[in-house]
């Protein structure tokens, strides 16, 4: 049995067997990975969110937004029902500017046909990387959720980092993977999966059929939980795993809520 969910790594980043849970700072060194065959994070992330352009701060943001407010409820009211009952559309305008942002200042390119992991794995050959220098491009989901992550704090909206393991719903092909938790520990938790996002550039926004919180897979080596996507009518679990064949027992699905609901992350 591996170690409990309440062990802290750091500042309040908790280690989830080989995955981690939690709110980022500025000089941490950030988990992404590490042997399959252990619990031990051996690869890290140096966490310099002070080398980027400034982020946008809530009081500006909320600026923005009421600026924009008008013009965009009349778009937002276009979007399916499923996603507008589940985000708040002042939440949604924050996902797409974090989404945009994120991407300019790492300098994404979607582009299906041109693969930058022979980039982004060199530089964690035997050195700690800095997440300012995938900025030309070769980051992957752990660089572009911390950064994510990172905008998201400074807009002042609860949110945490998670890395894990996802699912399509045919469960057996599985990937270590890293997203952002919106409104953990509560009824309202999205996932913002920020390193897929939908074709059209839109922020790519799942519901989980139970609160997500990192007590679901406290003391576990496996467990899932199944969410709804809000554009599309597919299902994605998001989980922790130590399978290295990448395949999900059906018997790992958490059902309904697990745990107490405690209060928003302030």
């Amino acid at each position: 049995m591996h170690n409990s969910a309440s062990e802290y790594i750091e500042n309040g980043l908790v280690s989830l067997h080989r995955w981690v849970w939690g709110r980022l700072e500025d000089g941490m060194d950030l988990p992404v990975g590490g042997s399959v065959f252990s619990s031990e994070l051996t690869t890290k992330l140096h966490l310099d969110f002070s080398a980027f352009n400034r982020f946008v701060e809530a009081e500006t943001f909320n600026e923005i937004f009421t600026e924009r407010k008008t013009i965009f409820s009349i778009w937002y009211a276009d979007l399916p029902q499923v996603l507008r009952d589940a985000v708040d559309p002042r939440v949604y305008f924050a996902l797409i500017v974090v989404q945009n942002g994120m991407e300019e200042r790492l300098g994404i390119v979607r582009d299906a046909h041109v693969s930058r992991k022979s980039e982004r794995d060199a530089k964690y050959l035997n050195t700690l990387p800095k997440l300012s220098d995938f900025r030309d491009g070769s980051a992957f989901c752990a660089e572009q959720a911390a950064l994510g992550q990172a905008m998201l704090q400074s807009l002042e909206i609860p949110s945490v980092y998670m890395s894990g393991v996802s699912f399509h719903d045919n469960l057996s092909d599985g990937a270590d993977h890293s997203w952002i938790v919106l409104y953990p520990d509560t009824e309202n938790s999205i996932i913002f999966d920020i390193a897929r996002p939908e074709d059209n550039r839109l922020p790519n926004v799942y519901k989980p059929e139970a609160p997500f919180s990192q007590y679901i897979f406290e003391n576990k080596d496996n467990a899932f939980v199944e969410t709804k996507k809000l554009l599309r009518n597919t299902v994605r679990y998001f989980g922790v795993s130590d399978n290295p064949n990448m395949t999900m027992d059906p018997a790992n699905i958490v059902k309904g809520q697990v745990h107490t609901i405690l209060a928003p992350l302030e």
